[in-house]
């Protein structure tokens, strides 16, 4: 079984993926860690980081779909959860695997930056939070990417037919959702 969760940044999906882990002895693996390291790491790849997100999310899916495929044939359970998940790819593997995948995406359509980023400061990862280090007017700018690509991902999901979920008015009952879509008899 693979649980892909994807989304939009600081919309719950680590939250998601350590609940598998702490109910069911799922793992996890941020899929962003291995996304950044393609495409500052190997150039010659011709990843773009300055293309829009949507645009790289494209270019990414090659070098991700063997890794996530080999999840499903030879891992017993395993979480992958990031913001490079591109949805079209995600319905052909479960469109492959059958019940072998499933999905789910996160994002806050509706939000504004400025309260996404009253609850980065309110509700922030602590010590190790990188957000911490960057001003006001950084994470702003970020989180109105952020919220641009929710929509994207929203239009997406509802194209290809696959669960969103906008935590942009109650976080916590809207990722309680998400869980229990991912995971409804475990």
């Amino acid at each position: 079984m693979l649980f892909l969760i994807g989304g939009a940044a600081r919309s719950g999906k680590t939250l998601i993926a350590r609940r598998l882990l702490s109910r069911h002895r799922v793992p996890y693996f941020c899929l962003d860690h291995i996304a950044s390291a393609v495409i500052q790491g190997a150039p010659e790849l011709g990843i773009d980081a300055d293309v829009p997100r949507t645009e790289r999310l494209r270019q990414l899916w090659p070098r991700l779909e063997p890794m996530l495929r080999s999840m499903v044939e030879l891992e017993p359970a395993y979480t992958v959860e990031g913001d490079v998940l591109w949805p079209e790819g995600v319905q052909a593997l479960m469109d492959e695997y059958g019940d072998s995948v499933r999905a789910c995406f996160l994002g806050y359509a509706t939000s504004t930056p400025e309260i996404k980023l009253r609850d980065i400061r309110q509700h922030g990862g602590g010590v190790t939070d990188w957000t911490r280090d960057h001003p006001d007017a950084f994470i702003l700018s970020w989180m109105a990417d952020m919220i641009a690509y929710s929509r994207y991902l929203r239009d997406a999901c509802r194209a290809f037919d696959l669960p969103y979920f906008d935590v942009s008015d109650d976080f916590t009952r809207t990722v309680n959702k998400a869980y229990r879509s991912i995971a409804p008899l475990w």
